[in-house]
């Protein structure tokens, strides 16, 4: 039998952050970078310690932004943040220097950037405004005017495909031809596109779970709890036992 060990990292939860939301993970060699509600965290996959102190300016953006993903192409780390996008060489340089840092943020990119991808030798950075492809020179506009100027929420490389989430939907295309998208899930409220092992797409889709590849078919893996959170009354029957309302669709 298998079975699974969980180690628990507390450093986050027991600081004094105000916002101690972890957003993303990005991997590097045997390092792990950690998007947060405050700024970047770095930490050892070997002995799960911080390095560095946490990198809380990202150059000349706000002290704390909240960074909501990261990436990484040829040695360099690319963040989404609330402001915009920053990036940083990691060969020989202090991240902890906020000169190390280089940011952008003209719109759309120029605020609520939800969701950095590199895909093809190139990075891809969605936000609420827009969506925005950047050659390691010059940022340009997604080669699809449907879709440049409209909210993203997710971006995955899956293969030789990139999938993202504009508005609710999922679409993708191919690596060589960016501007030819088609749609891959049109029906559901997607929040989430990410790639399998077996580089096929899964989504998470709100209230129905993840939408999987199985048999060359898409089907539906719902968790075995309720739809939503939100509890409207609780109370304890006779023999102890917890009875409570929940809201479900």
């Amino acid at each position: 039998n298998t079975s699974l060990h969980f180690k628990y990292i507390l450093d986050i939860k027991n600081s004094t952050e105000t916002d101690k939301g972890i957003n993303g993970f990005v991997t590097y060699g045997n390092y792990i970078f950690v998007a947060t509600g405050f700024g970047i965290i770095k930490i050892s996959a070997i002995t799960l310690n911080f390095i560095d102190a946490p990198y809380y300016q990202l150059g000349n953006f706000t002290l704390k932004s909240r960074v909501y993903d990261l990436t990484i192409l040829n040695d360099v780390i690319y963040a989404g943040t609330v402001s915009g996008v920053a990036h940083a060489n990691l060969i020989n340089s202090n991240l902890n220097n906020p000169a190390s840092w280089t940011n952008f943020n003209s719109s759309p990119l120029n605020t609520n950037v939800k969701t950095i991808k590199s895909f093809n030798g190139k990075v891809f950075a969605g936000a609420t405004g827009g969506f925005m492809k950047f050659d390691g020179l010059n940022w340009e506009l997604y080669p699809n005017s449907n879709f440049s100027n409209t909210s993203i929420k997710s971006i995955s490389p899956v293969g030789n495909r990139l999938y993202f989430i504009s508005e609710n939907y999922t679409y993708s295309a191919h690596k060589d031809s960016l501007p030819n998208v088609i749609p891959f899930n049109i029906t559901d409220n997607c929040n989430t596109v990410f790639s399998d092992n077996n580089q096929k797409p899964l989504l998470g889709i709100s209230e129905k779970g993840l939408n999987v590849s199985i048999n060359n078919s898409m089907v539906y893996i719902a968790p075995n709890c309720p739809n939503r959170n939100s509890f409207y009354s609780i109370t304890e029957d006779s023999k102890g036992n917890i009875l409570t309302q929940i809201w479900l669709e």
